[in-house]
């Protein structure tokens, strides 16, 4: 007969995981944005090119066109 059983040895706990790390993402490439576009020259309101085109035709036209042109755009 043999004496009494001795009990296990506790094991020693295994060292922690490291915690995982997510690599990082590249770097991202540059956005690339549309060169500016300059602005349009203004236009003149349709009233004034009228009225230039009035004082050219005085003299060209017929007078009572042109007066008509006058008294309508001034």
């Amino acid at each position: 007969m043999r004496g009494p059983v001795a009990a296990p040895r506790p094991r020693a706990a295994a060292p922690a995981a490291p915690p995982v790390r997510h690599p990082r993402p590249g770097r991202r490439t540059p956005v690339r944005r549309h060169a500016p576009r300059p602005r349009p020259a203004p236009r003149l309101p349709a009233d004034a090119r009228m009225r230039d085109l009035c004082r050219q035709a005085d003299g060209v036209a017929d007078a009572r066109i042109v007066r008509l042109c006058h008294d309508t755009f001034g």
